[in-house]
């Protein structure tokens, strides 16, 4: 493990000041000395996996609508106010939330509560916006099914969680877009956009001050508890399944299995070995099939941070005309061998700096603080993030080899294949073949 932890810790600041308003808001202010910046990072607990059958894709299709008109702000004004005063803002709807920020100069944070507080007020939500946001989002939902990558994913994704709702595209379909019109937007706006389900998060060059502006601006919008159910287990993948699609002139492989929540005390040890196989030039996977073999372009793993069952990918991208059973086989054998025949000390610490120094880099800007706290705070702990890493650099060998052993030891979940289209010719937009799945054990 490595040594002196108490010499990077801690790693986000700790002047912080905390506010829960009369109508349930949560508020979390983080002062960051030496910044001029301010982010503020309003999150909602709804996301995908709330949505009601009839409301598939209900969650990212009210993310776009936010930004089309509320009493205050016109259709794309919020855009246009933001710029004038030398912002940016951004929205981004998960299976477990949707997320709203800005980042603005020290003198002019304020707009991004006035914004936000209208459009937490209600929407305008007028017939053609949403219409013409409907169509935006075909298009898009288009770009996905077009992507190899993109498409690869939500197949395995859906193969390996059936029925949960986080095998289900946050996009949603063409059938339920359809059905998605001002009516159901707003009754999911209604319910789920307000003070008692929301976390706002605000770090960089704020004091406790702040508190008092939040007040100011949310303070009289009107709150009620919105209950929640938990995500459910899941269910677990007997053996392999094979998904296979044929898309592009690259060969791709992407494998995925069921992991641990992001608060689970496994997920540090399983973030660990993802390292050992995929994080740097001497990770196991990469020097095998990147250096010695040149079987693949690259190799990478991780492990999501979902508050339901979590999802260890591995993803690499062959050669021109590398075998994929061939890689398939050399990364299965190297699951194994770290299953069975364990780690090393030198390993481990590998690992464990290439996480701490990750996460240092990646935390570098007050915006990147925020979405961490803001994630522990909507749907775990607030300084869950941090935790996790305090874990990860305290875990020795032993404790490692018993996290893979739990989680890797199995041979079960999906292995997907994008093969390359017949014609090496066609273009990675062209026409693909129907996706194909085998069950095997």
């Amino acid at each position: 493990m490595i040594r002196s932890l108490d010499a990077l810790f801690p790693l986000l600041p700790r002047t912080r000041h905390r506010r829960r308003l009369n109508n349930g808001l949560e508020v979390l202010v983080s002062s960051v000395p030496d910044t001029e910046v301010v982010s503020s990072c309003l999150w909602y607990r709804f996301g995908a996996r709330d949505e009601a059958a009839e409301f598939y894709g209900g969650a990212h299709f009210l993310e776009h609508m936010m930004f089309k008109g509320s009493s205050q702000y016109g259709p794309g004004e919020v855009d246009e106010r933001t710029q004038a005063l030398g912002g940016t803002n951004n929205a981004f709807t998960s299976q477990d939330a949707t997320a709203y920020y800005f980042k603005f100069s020290s003198p002019h944070w304020v707009e991004a509560l006035k914004i936000e507080a209208d459009r937490m007020r209600g929407l305008t939500l007028d017939p053609r916006e949403v219409e013409s946001e409907r169509r935006v989002i075909l298009e898009e939902l288009s770009m996905y099914e077009a992507d190899p990558w993109d498409a690869l994913d939500q197949e395995v994704q859906t193969t390996l969680h059936g029925t949960h709702p986080y095998g289900r595209a946050i996009l949603g379909t063409r059938d339920s877009l359809a059905g998605l019109g001002s009516d159901q937007l707003a009754a999911i706006h209604r319910r789920y956009y307000q003070p008692g389900n929301a976390v706002l998060v605000l770090t960089g060059a704020v004091d406790a001050s702040a508190l008092d502006e939040v007040e100011r601006y949310f303070g009289d919008l009107p709150g009620e508890s919105v209950q929640r159910a938990s995500p459910s287990p899941g269910h677990r993948l007997l053996g392999w399944r094979r998904v296979e699609r044929r898309r592009g002139t690259v060969p791709r492989f992407l494998m995925a299995r069921l992991a641990p929540s992001a608060d689970h005390p496994d997920h540090a040890g399983l973030r660990l070995a993802t390292g050992i196989l995929s994080a740097g030039r001497s990770s196991r996977l990469h020097r095998r099939l990147v250096e010695e073999t040149e079987l693949c372009q690259w190799v990478s793993a991780d492990v999501t941070e979902s508050q339901g069952p979590g999802t260890l990918t591995l993803a690499t991208e062959l050669h021109a005309g590398v075998e994929l059973p061939r890689v398939e086989e050399e990364i299965l054998e190297a699951i194994r061998s770290l299953a069975e025949d364990g780690i090393s000390e030198a390993e481990l610490e590998r690992s464990q700096r290439f996480l701490a120094s990750g996460w240092i880099f990646g935390h570098d800007q007050v915006h990147d603080q925020a979405l961490s706290l803001g994630l522990g705070s909507a749907l775990f702990e607030e300084d869950l993030v941090e935790e996790q890493l305090r874990r990860s650099l305290s875990l020795s060998v032993p404790d490692v080899e018993d996290v893979v052993r739990r989680w890797l030891g199995e041979e079960s979940g999906v292995l997907g294949w994008s093969r390359p289209t017949a014609k090496p010719d066609i273009a990675e937009d062209g026409p693909e073949s129907l996706v194909e799945v085998d069950d095997f054990v």
